[in-house]
């Protein structure tokens, strides 16, 4: 494990199993790939910084890809932030930059899903009620007050 890999360990740590072995893979190939040689640790800060939420529908060699071209491109983004006065401190001062590249792969995603390549993953609907026998309630949220006043 390179030293650049550190910074994505405890992120790793604290994601769902399937997406941890995704991007542990992910790294993995970061790691070895040549076009990183040296941007591999600015490509593990964006990982560590966009993993949480990237959609992991992509094949890892084009999500290398992708993260390879980003870093190429926002490089000299990410390093004047890098050497902030507030990055120590705020680590968030990257995200307005990792956040294209979150933004890239989503669109990927769903470029791919247009095409019938990737099959979106299953539907989850999620439901909340209210308890209407739960006696008389004050200020439900979609109560309309004209309603009120009449009663």
């Amino acid at each position: 494990m390179s030293q650049n890999r550190l910074i994505l360990e405890p992120v790793l740590q604290t994601l769902e199993p399937n997406r941890s072995r995704y991007f542990a893979e992910v790294a993995e190939a970061v790691d070895k790939d040549p076009r990183l040689e040296d941007t591999g640790n600015l490509a593990f800060l964006v990982l560590s910084r966009t993993a949480r939420d990237l959609p992991t529908e992509l094949a890892k060699s084009e999500f290398v890809d992708r993260l390879v071209s980003f870093v190429g491109r926002a490089g000299p983004a990410l390093a004047r932030r890098i050497y902030s006065r507030e990055f120590p401190t705020q680590p968030q001062v990257l995200d307005p930059v990792t956040d294209r590249f979150l933004a890239e792969v989503v669109d990927a995603v769903f470029e791919h899903m247009q095409q019938g390549a990737i099959q979106p993953v299953e539907k989850r609907i999620l439901s909340y009620s209210f308890p209407r026998d739960a006696g008389e309630v004050e200020a439900f949220p979609f109560e309309d007050d004209e309603e009120r006043e009449e009663a």
